[in-house]
Order: structure tokens, then sequence, then C-alpha cells
């Protein structure tokens, strides 16, 4: 929940972490606190929504999804996966891109060493 790059370089960490990368916002892009706020409270119906959505189609899936091998964080990935219906996602979506970020997350703490 910052801007520091590359926050978790140990391995050990950086391979039980999940980091969402956002573009920055060009200055034209910038709101204050009131219009910011508005605009919240207008999509929380909508993403609470999707949330729940989401949600329900895990526990649903949940029983019957398997991991071909399981990562460390293994549950979490087992759930995220059994979400991906939910999620609009095809099928081992997040597992590939989980699979992906732990090895750059490994070349990333090689790197910072």
């Amino acid at each position: 929940m910052n801007g520091i790059e590359e926050l978790a370089t140990r391995p050990d960490l950086a391979d039980r972490t999940l980091s969402i990368f956002l573009p920055s916002l060009k200055d034209d892009e910038r709101k204050d606190e009131k219009v910011l706020y508005a605009e919240y409270k207008a999509v929380v119906p909508r993403v609470l929504g999707a949330v729940f959505d989401a949600l329900s189609v895990a526990i649903r899936n949940l029983p019957n999804t398997h991991l071909e091998k399981l990562p460390r964080m293994a549950d979490a990935a087992k759930f995220v996966t059994a979400a991906e219906e939910g999620l609009g996602w095809e099928a081992e979506d997040f597992f590939k891109t989980y699979d992906v970020y732990r090895r750059t997350a490994k070349i990333n703490g090689l790197e910072a060493s």
C-alpha cells in the first residue's frame, strides 16, 4: 500500500507476497477527496456484489479444485483458483500468473542482494 519499489526483496518474504502494480496518475486525473469519496460511494455496491459473487463461486468450486503442484501459500492459491470463474478469468490464469510472479520475485531478490 505504498509507492516503494521492491518492498519484499528477501526471497522468503517475496515468495509469500502478492504485489499489485498500478499505473501512476497523470496530473489531470487527480481528484480531491470529496469527489473521490462520492465516486467511491457510488461504486461500493457493485464492487461488493462482485466480491461476493467471486466468493460464492470459490466456495462452490473449492471441493473440486485441485492443483497439480502446491505452491507456498497453497490454500490461498487453491481458493483463488476456485474463484477464477467468478472473476471472469480463464482456468489456471491465476496459477500461471502467480508462478511467473514468484519466479520474478526470486530474481528481484537475487538482484537486490
